[in-house]
């Protein structure tokens, strides 16, 4: 993040794939002098509790296994397209985006 508001970009949002890699953003951000949300909208589960995308990494898990096993077996196509189900968990931080 840093590094992005070195070069003179300013996103109008952030998504954080862990929650070490937001908090670096919140701390560079802060920083910066940005705020989030009014500033930036940052997504990931941090305090305070931000927007974040909840991906069921069980679900996937268990349903990648069986795939594979049934494809070995010889009983499925290993090229056919599943989609496992994801949610927006909306929370406080949640901006508009300012056109």
């Amino acid at each position: 993040m840093a590094g992005i508001l070195e070069r003179g970009l300013r996103p109008t949002a952030v998504l954080a794939h862990n929650d070490a890699r937001a908090v670096g953003a919140m701390d560079a951000l802060k920083q910066a002098g940005l705020r989030i949300p009014a500033d930036i909208a940052l997504s990931h589960e941090v305090v305070p509790a931000l927007t974040t995308v909840h991906v069921p990494r069980k679900t996937m898990g268990i349903t990648a296994v069986k795939r594979l096993l049934k494809t070995i077996q010889g009983k499925e196509d290993p090229f056919i397209k599943v989609i496992v189900p994801t949610n927006l968990v909306a929370r406080s931080p949640t901006a508009a985006l300012k056109v």
